[in-house]
């Protein structure tokens, strides 16, 4: 409470009010080989939502898949969608507690699955790569904006994978959500190319979101992140 003067010379009382902040959500930033980077136990993996490229729409393989394994088709729910280059996606992935079904949504998309246990790990890996290959042509990228989990933006909020042999990048958030509650993942996913790119196929491009079990501590995962970029700058 703070006294302020009055014209007159007597004392008012004015109370400043402020809302309350929420603290962003921390995440710790990876950088590495889309396939060689075991940041996680392997075997923790309990579920996973995926958007990539597929062929862009058409019927000979999906688009937008979640489930407890994208590797293997009984074991998730899959969809079509075409992708506009360039063009902006708002996306969420929810974690239904009660009925322990994933649903997750990309622009009009939506598929779902349901788990036949609850979660029992509560880690998330938010990755996204652009793949390798040779013959990519220049301006291809992947990107995730505006991130957040509950409405609270994760910090940092954006990933960033353009078309190279290491481009993969990674956000890995402990404890993401308390066991017993809902889940929410939200942000918009952009794929990026400029040309018709042979290697535009499959999971080249992808963005995943996998509920495991992080190897590190967050202070040693941070450390190895840094170790990381710090290599790949030398290659």
């Amino acid at each position: 409470m703070h006294a302020v003067p009055t014209a007159t010379g007597a004392v008012a009382s004015l109370v400043l009010l402020t809302a309350p902040a929420h603290a962003a959500i921390d995440a710790t930033f990876v950088e590495g080989d889309a396939n060689a980077a075991d940041f996680f136990f392997a075997d923790s993996e309990q579920a996973v939502a995926e958007a990539r490229y597929g062929d862009s729409g058409g019927n000979a393989t999906w688009e937008v898949g979640v489930g407890a394994d994208t590797q293997n088709p009984p074991d998730f729910d899959q969809a079509n969608k075409a992708w506009t280059p360039g063009a902006s996606e708002a996306f969420t992935l929810f974690y239904d507690v009660s009925e322990t079904e994933l649903t997750f949504t990309v622009g009009g998309t939506t598929v779902d699955y349901t788990l036949d246990s609850p979660l029992t790990v509560n880690d998330i890996a938010i990755r996204i790569a652009f793949g390798s290959g040779s013959g990519a042509g220049n301006g291809n990228a992947a990107s995730l904006n505006t991130l957040a989990i509950g409405g609270t933006p994760l910090s940092p909020s954006s990933l960033t994978s353009t078309f190279d042999e290491s481009g993969a990048k990674y956000l890995f958030v402990q404890d993401a959500f308390a066991f017993g509650d809902d889940f929410t993942l939200t942000g918009n996913l952009i794929f990026d190319w400029s040309d018709v790119d042979p290697n535009l196929r499959g999971s080249r491009p992808a963005f995943q979101v996998k509920f495991v079990d992080v190897i590190p501590e967050p202070a040693s995962l941070a450390i190895l992140a840094a170790g990381l970029t710090a290599i790949f700058r030398r290659r």
